[in-house]
């Protein structure tokens, strides 16, 4: 079965794009496709949240919005808000733009939060869905990669449709103390960490599963996601606490670079840094800043093959400035490339992957090359 994404707007395409490759990584029954919702912001009203209650509470149906009572939660918070049927209208939009058959799924992953202050939700005519992607932070800390969370959202919503016949009874039959099944219904939305860490279901609506007879390859691929979220939290958790980094691959003509063990995530290297980054990954011994001048030919080749320029001055210019021990070029090369690592993998993992050394000493990526899989370059001795 095809699942659209739709990348709302407000949504940062990096974020998008990441979660895309965590799904995208987990074979199965479900094809997850890339797309772009419409920008329709002058749909949305305002919200104040006034208290850490209000804004960690889902609200019932029988609840009208008005008995409601950035990684800082400061209080009172203004967001963003539209209502249901606004964000089940660009799903419908999205359908009729591309003739998207009734037994394909559509999700809108948005920023922006739903009058009814839930993470995400499911249509009872089509097969439409949304998916809250801002605020993990608020409910499960800063250190989460919020990949993990909306992909557990969203594949617990494909399987929910399929377990039952509408939203309300599927609410019906969730469960209102939480014990780690995805059919938990966390009206305090904090309890969402109990079934993510146990990316589990219970014999109860396995059974309901097994009544329904819905295909079982479908179901194995939404465990499969389910195991895979957990997995990779537990992955990262672990990481952190015994320092254990993630595999590096190295991936495609163009040589991108991934962490599997970390739900497939993409460091993004423009491809000077990535020329640079391969070239020390290339040579395990590491090299001296000042040195650099005897690999030109090395970098030059990388460079050349990953490079958008056109122009063989332009790139021979580039390299040029990149090893001249007269310019800091290098530098700001490097730390850029530290950056990255550090934004994608937090500190001390990143000091497995970045290119470090003291001060006109050698420089080196302290990373087990036994961890580097993929069409890597492969490693030579310095002459």
């Amino acid at each position: 079965m095809n699942v659209h994404l739709l990348r709302s707007p407000e949504f940062e395409e990096t974020a998008y794009r990441d979660l895309l490759n965590l799904l995208q990584s987990i074979p199965g029954a479900l094809n997850f496709l890339a797309s772009e919702a419409e920008d329709v912001t002058n749909t949305y009203g305002l919200k104040v949240f006034v208290d850490e209650d209000s804004f960690g509470d889902k609200v019932l149906f029988q609840q009208s919005v008005d008995q409601q009572s950035s990684w800082d939660f400061e209080f009172p918070i203004e967001r963003k808000i539209a209502s249901w049927s606004d964000l089940f209208n660009q799903c419908r939009n999205y359908r009729l733009r591309n003739d998207i058959g009734d037994a394909e799924a559509v999700v809108l992953l948005t920023d922006i939060t739903n009058d009814m202050n839930w993470f995400s939700s499911w249509e009872n005519t089509e097969n439409n869905y949304f998916v809250h992607t801002k605020d993990w932070p608020f409910f499960l800390g800063h250190t989460i990669d919020t990949r993990y969370p909306i992909a557990y959202e969203l594949a617990s919503n494909l399987l929910q449709k399929l377990m039952f016949d509408s939203l309300q009874d599927a609410v019906h039959h969730s469960h209102k103390s939480p014990k780690g099944c995805t059919m938990d219904f966390c009206r305090s939305k904090e309890d969402i960490i109990l079934k993510l860490r146990t990316g589990d279901i219970c014999d109860e609506c396995i059974e309901v599963i097994n009544v329904r007879g819905i295909d079982k390859n479908l179901v194995r691929h939404l465990f499969d996601i389910f195991d895979g979220v957990r997995q990779a939290m537990t992955f990262r958790s672990r990481a952190q606490l015994f320092n254990q980094p993630s595999r590096l691959e190295v991936r495609g003509h163009t040589q991108l670079i991934f962490l599997p063990d970390l739900g497939d995530l993409e460091v993004r290297l423009n491809p000077k840094e990535r020329s640079l980054y391969l070239l020390y990954l290339n040579h395990p011994e590491g090299i001296p800043i000042v040195s650099l001048s005897d690999y030109r030919e090395e970098l030059l080749s990388l460079y050349r093959r990953l490079s958008t320029k056109s122009d063989p001055d332009n790139i021979d210019d580039a390299i040029s400035r990149l090893i001249n021990p007269l310019e800091n070029n290098v530098n700001e090369v490097i730390s850029r490339i530290r950056r990255k690592f550090l934004d994608t993998v937090g500190k001390p993992l990143a000091d497995y992957y970045t290119i470090a050394g003291d001060r006109g000493d050698v420089k080196k990526i302290a990373l087990d090359r036994r961890l580097v899989t993929g069409n890597a370059p492969k490693f030579s001795q310095v002459s």
